[in-house]
């Protein structure tokens, strides 16, 4: 899932273009029961990690973002801190529900 899809696109100048500034991303919600996980030493900065180890896919690693606030992996992300892991039937109604395009 790529997350530009939730960003409007634009043209500027005969120049198409994602605008950052509008989006739908703040419109997920966990409707179903959510998972909790307990970061290891080795995924410290690499929620791309934790989305291949939890989904099967490193593509959510910026849902896991999006859910925790985590900002800046590199520092928001510490060994044994908690996180919140959404369902993936939540990312999948976000996904059909907000997608831009």
């Amino acid at each position: 899932m790529n997350r530009t899809k939730f960003f409007k696109k634009l043209t500027v100048n005969d120049i198409n273009e994602v605008d950052f500034l509008w989006n739908t991303l703040s419109s997920f919600q966990s409707n179903h029961n959510s998972g909790y996980y307990r970061i290891k030493g080795d995924e410290v900065g690499q929620p791309d990690l934790i989305s291949y180890r939890i989904y099967n896919t490193e593509k959510y690693w910026w849902i896991i973002c999006l859910v925790n606030q985590i900002q800046n992996p590199f520092v928001d992300m510490t060994e044994g801190s908690i996180i919140q892991l959404p369902n993936i039937r939540d990312i999948y109604d976000f996904y059909q529900n907000f997608s831009v395009r």
